[in-house]
């Protein structure tokens, strides 16, 4: 809630119906910040927050339980992002969950760089719902 703060976007993340948020774990969040050498959320400029908090978040709810193995294509609130969203295509076995999600950011090539990270999926909120990643997406622009 603080980098929301911070980026000034608590209206659009309070007030909008329909939204699917992509939550990094605090040491991943954490590693991003110091990857550009700030120490805290407060030193990221507003800009560059409010475009990597909209990255993060796609305009619509899709919890894992409506996706199947053939990927939707679904955008960010960030013009410059299309996420590509499925279930996890291999056959389940004891230790897999059976709504495990791949995500991704759809490339201009058009590769779909997945992420097989996201450790607790379908929270549900009143604006929508969270999938918590253990790690941020493979491409991200600054």
């Amino acid at each position: 809630y603080e980098a929301i703060v911070h980026a000034g976007l608590e209206d659009m993340f309070t007030n909008q119906d329909s939204l699917t948020f992509f939550v990094l774990k605090d040491e991943v969040m954490t590693g991003w910040l110091t990857s550009f050498r700030y120490s805290c959320i407060d030193q990221v400029p507003v800009k560059v927050m409010a475009d990597f908090l909209r990255s993060y978040t796609a305009d619509g709810y899709y919890p894992s339980t409506v996706l199947t193995t053939s990927y939707i294509t679904v955008p960010s609130l960030n013009d410059d992002y299309r996420f590509c969203m499925r279930l996890y295509p291999n056959p389940s076995t004891k230790s897999q969950n059976l709504h495990s999600m791949q995500v991704g950011w759809e490339q201009p090539d058009p590769t779909v760089y997945y992420m097989n990270s996201i450790i607790t999926s379908n929270i549900r909120c009143t604006n929508g719902g969270i999938h918590v990643m253990a790690q941020k997406f493979l491409i991200h622009k600054n």
